[in-house]
């Protein structure tokens, strides 16, 4: 999932409206926050509306005139794209809800091949205001995790990973600085990024402890526990879960085996998940 926002110096309501609106031909995945108006107002009219509030500014050198918020998730085929876009226009208007409750916002949707996103202009003032709304880069970073969270704990079939709300460092650097930069010149994965892409390619495929266990054994690989780190062998090579960012995806996993284990079983089989490393 990501949230991301650009500020716009000038009132280009107008080419932003129609960027957003090139090629749609209903309104069925429109949000109007604050305006009054239905959802098959004329473009001509939402325009109109922002120009209107904008006037209300007060003159200011270089200040910010509007917002273009985009919200974005990556699709799911398993999953039928309207229930995801259902989920996708909740998150953005909470999104809309703490950012801008009091702020005119347009929005519509763009479905992709591979992503689903919302597309939102957001006024630069709450309505006929004279004062600009600025978000501090915390404020916006508190934004963003609140909305993951959200997902995360209300749609787990999503399976999305932390982006935003991540504890450890799992930036591409932390890879290695020195794998880091070969694989930049030489345009190649390193080993441990390849290494990460089959183990989110396990971690998407696999519902059990067993069906884990078979997939680590086939792709000759094995986890264990070591103190409070989670560690991955592949051959002579032993990494960190933390090292390439998969330590929080790997707990979900965990916690959605447990689920599975108390809806099935009476009580857990504590030995089995202590012999595969699997325990708290």
């Amino acid at each position: 999932m990501i949230i991301k926002e650009l500020s716009r110096k000038s009132p280009s309501f107008r080419q932003l409206l129609n960027y957003i609106n090139r090629d749609r031909e209903t309104n069925e995945h429109v949000i109007l926050h604050n305006f009054n108006l239905p959802d098959n107002a004329r473009h001509s009219q939402i325009e109109a509306r922002f120009l209107e509030n904008h006037a209300y500014l007060s003159k200011r050198q270089n200040g910010n005139s509007m917002y273009h918020t985009i919200v974005s998730l990556k699709r799911d085929p398993s999953i039928d794209v309207e229930v995801q876009m259902q989920i996708l226009r909740e998150l953005t208007n909470r999104y809309i809800d703490r950012r801008a409750g009091n702020m005119l916002c347009y929005g519509n949707a763009h479905i992709e091949a591979e992503q689903l996103h919302y597309h939102v202009i957001i006024s630069s003032n709450e309505y006929r205001s004279r004062r600009r709304v600025r978000l501090t880069k915390a404020q916006f970073a508190d934004i963003q995790k609140d909305i993951e969270r959200y997902a995360q704990e209300r749609y787990p079939e999503l399976e999305l990973p932390s982006r935003y709300n991540r504890t450890e460092r799992t930036t591409e650097r932390s890879i290695g600085e020195k794998e880091y930069q070969l694989s930049r010149r030489t345009d190649r994965k390193t080993k441990k990024e390849l290494l990460r892409e089959k183990l989110q390619q396990i971690f998407r495929s696999v519902g059990t402890y067993q069906e884990l266990e078979a997939a680590l054994q086939e792709g000759n690989l094995s986890l264990h526990q070591r103190g409070t780190n989670v560690v991955i062998t592949s051959g002579q090579m032993k990494v960190r879960l933390s090292t390439i960012g998969l330590e929080e995806d790997y707990r979900r996993l965990h916690r959605s085996f447990e689920r599975t284990y108390r809806e099935s079983v009476p009580e857990l089989n504590r030995d089995h998940e202590r012999e595969h490393g699997l325990s708290r």
